[in-house]
């Protein structure tokens, strides 16, 4: 798809300039390209994982009975869905997002694993968006649809991705903070949340951590003392560990 990708990019890179956006498109792809691959969780795996679990695949976790499968209308649909976006292969995914300010997804989860490029780049995709609205989108669930090419990418090209698809959302106007807020808006809940998906093949074991940031606020006592012992772990590791919620 990179032919069709770089159609993309080129024509939403001459667009910026007829419509006077190029400072902005400048921004993004800088911001785009600063963004570190992120999975939040709650302090609970994390936890596990400073202890030695790997973080795999939704599918993959429910086999070994390691989470329980989401409610069952939920979880036909996301077999429909992974199904056509890694037909195949879709056990072996993990789900990722690039994050501008490096918390992630705190609807998903208070605790954002950063991963390091080395360990990721070389198997890991880029969509365009989430997977449900890449979906949607193309009404992948309708008999004989197929999605447009250009939409996809490789580790390298995400910048072009991103920018492509992110530019007509820019006016004159934006902000650098308000194109922050465009490759990444965490919403209050996840159906509010608007990102650019990594696909990462295989599992995350601790020697993938660049960073872990506790990026929400924990609101029970259990979870602080849980979120307490996965910090001195990954602290004996020498994870760097950042807590953005303390005043």
């Amino acid at each position: 798809m990179q032919e069709a990708l770089y159609q993309h990019y080129a024509a939403a890179e001459d667009h910026s300039v007829a419509v006077g956006t190029a400072r902005q498109f400048d921004v993004l792809e800088k911001v785009l390209n600063s963004a570190v691959p992120t999975i939040n969780i709650s302090p609970k795996l994390m936890l596990q994982i400073a202890l030695g679990a790997k973080y795999m695949s939704y599918y993959k976790a429910e086999k070994a009975d390691l989470r329980v499968a989401a409610k069952e209308e939920y979880h036909v649909h996301r077999a429909g869905v992974d199904a056509r976006i890694h037909p195949g292969c879709e056990a072996e995914i993990i789900n990722a997002t690039l994050s501008p300010d490096g918390n992630g997804l705190t609807s998903w989860g208070e605790v954002a694993m950063q991963l390091s490029v080395g360990s990721i780049a070389g198997r890991t995709s880029v969509l365009r968006e989430n997977a449900f609205d890449f979906y949607n989108r193309f009404d992948l669930g309708t008999r004989g649809a197929l999605e447009e090419l250009g939409w996809r990418a490789v580790w390298s090209d995400r910048v072009k991705l991103g920018a492509a698809h992110i530019e007509p959302s820019l006016t004159v106007a934006t902000s650098e903070g308000e194109i922050c807020d465009l490759v990444l808006m965490p919403g209050l809940d996840r159906s509010e949340a608007r990102y650019i998906e990594l696909h990462i093949w295989g599992e995350i074991h601790m020697a993938a951590l660049a960073q872990v940031v506790l990026a929400k606020p924990l609101t029970e006592p259990a979870q602080r003392d849980i979120w307490d012992m996965a910090r001195s772990q990954l602290t004996a590791q020498l994870v760097p560990v950042i807590d953005r919620t303390a005043p």
